[in-house]
């Protein structure tokens, strides 16, 4: 979540005390309906204060003659301080209260009394790990989100836990209440593993850890080796782009024309949820991917083009919902389009084989149409070194099961011949 705040600098001036004609400098904190001010603790002349610009002008000095820049320096210390408590609060998905607020924002900043200068908690040295490597390497919202995710199941595992509990008798429990307590299947409980020892190695060289037990531990869960992917065959996905709806379904068409965009162009939802006419030439449609930042050129082909025609007078160029939302929708659609096939998906859960036989209509989301791209533009014999021009995929690794997929087509396109 973000928290919408605006956090400025004012003077006030001094009534008592020693009068120096300097005024005091203070900061100001708006979020959802709350105001807090702080004294800053130093003092400016009106005439030295760049109003504009919220900071003492250069090259001025206090009547303490104390420079700008310092003063300067401790107000953006003060800024960094106001935003990390925000920062704090969005991670667990809450908004503060005017008392919490001024209680983190003084242990944060080192103000107040030394109750305030409480020992730092697993929550703080996440706020850490999640602001500053979050900026440093550019984090989407989806990855702060996973990482959000991760410190909950963590405090619903032991709201105590310290720096010093993770050691390897910690991790099998973990493990365990993962799997056993939240249910979670073995692949996920992997991907959390991978990110909780993400933040153990980032706490390990920034000195917070005094144990390496996380590089030994490796849970040894099993999972399918070819996952089942599901898209739609190119038959399919005719069948969804032909689809004519019942009166009152309109909302259906408009989810199923940004799909079968997907379809026609392997746009992520992260990326046609954000594209701009701007994004769209005569010819392609050109982005820079959300999730890994590439700049990619699609050329649009008479399908993608039809669909953005369709949407022409509109002030966007699809009309594009909520993640969720279309998820939900598009199920529907695929109802519609008869696509119920049933597909058996097998997973494991610690030792526990579950299998699950579904019609393919209740396994279609967004990521499908990227997926449906990708498998009928193989199976038609597009080389996959183009597909992964269009896709932004950068290695071989991530387009076998497609590949895979494209081959079974081929072959089975090619029994045809002899049953004629």
């Amino acid at each position: 979540m973000n928290i919408k705040r605006t956090i400025s600098f004012y003077l006030q001036k001094v009534y008592a005390g020693r009068n120096t004609g300097e005024s005091q400098i203070r900061m100001r904190v708006r979020w959802e309906g709350n105001v807090l001010q702080f004294n800053c603790g130093y003092t400016i002349g009106p005439q030295k204060w760049d109003a504009a610009q919220m900071q003492c002008r250069r090259g001025t000095t206090n009547a303490k003659g104390i420079a700008a820049s310092e003063i300067n320096r401790a107000l953006a210390q003060m800024e960094d301080a106001a935003n990390d408590v925000f920062k704090y609060y969005e991670v667990h998905g809450d908004i503060p209260s005017k008392a919490d607020y001024r209680d983190e924002f003084n242990r944060l900043s080192g103000r107040g009394t030394q109750a305030a200068k409480k020992r730092r908690t697993l929550d703080d040295y996440f706020l850490e790990f999640i602001t500053t490597q979050g900026s440093v390497n550019g984090w989407s919202d989806s990855t702060v989100f996973k990482f959000r995710t991760l410190r909950k199941h963590l405090r619903e595992f032991d709201e105590g836990l310290t720096m010093e509990d993770f050691r390897s008798p910690m991790f099998a429990r973990y493990i365990d209440f993962l799997l056993r307590s939240l249910g979670m299947q073995n692949v996920t409980v992997l991907k959390e593993w991978k990110l909780l020892k993400w933040f153990l190695r980032w706490a390990g060289k920034q000195g917070y850890l005094d144990n390496k037990d996380f590089e030994d531990f490796a849970p040894r869960l099993r999972t399918v080796a070819d996952k089942e992917v599901v898209y739609l065959t190119w038959e399919e996905l005719m069948r969804v782009y032909g689809l004519r709806f019942p009166p009152g379904k309109k909302y259906l068409e408009r989810t199923r024309d940004v799909f079968c965009f997907q379809c026609f162009t392997s746009l992520r939802y992260s990326d046609v949820s954000r594209l701009k006419r701007s994004d769209i030439g005569p010819d392609a449609v050109t982005v820079v991917t959300r999730k890994t930042g590439d700049t990619l050129r699609i050329e649009l082909n008479k399908y993608s083009r039809a669909i953005l025609a369709k949407y022409a007078d509109d002030e966007r160029p699809l009309p594009v919902v909520r993640n969720q939302r279309m998820n939900e929708w598009l199920k529907e659609v695929a109802y519609l389009a008869g696509i119920d096939t049933p597909v058996t998906t097998v997973a494991y859960r610690g030792a526990e084989r579950i299998e699950q036989t579904r019609p393919k209509y209740e396994l279609i989301g967004t990521h499908t149409g990227r997926r449906t791209f990708i498998c009928n533009a193989l199976a038609m014999g597009i080389p996959a070194a183009t597909v992964m021009e269009w896709t932004g995929h950068s290695d071989y690794k991530a387009m076998r099961p497609y590949i895979r997929i494209a081959d079974t087509e081929k072959a089975r396109a090619m029994r045809l011949f002899d049953e004629k």
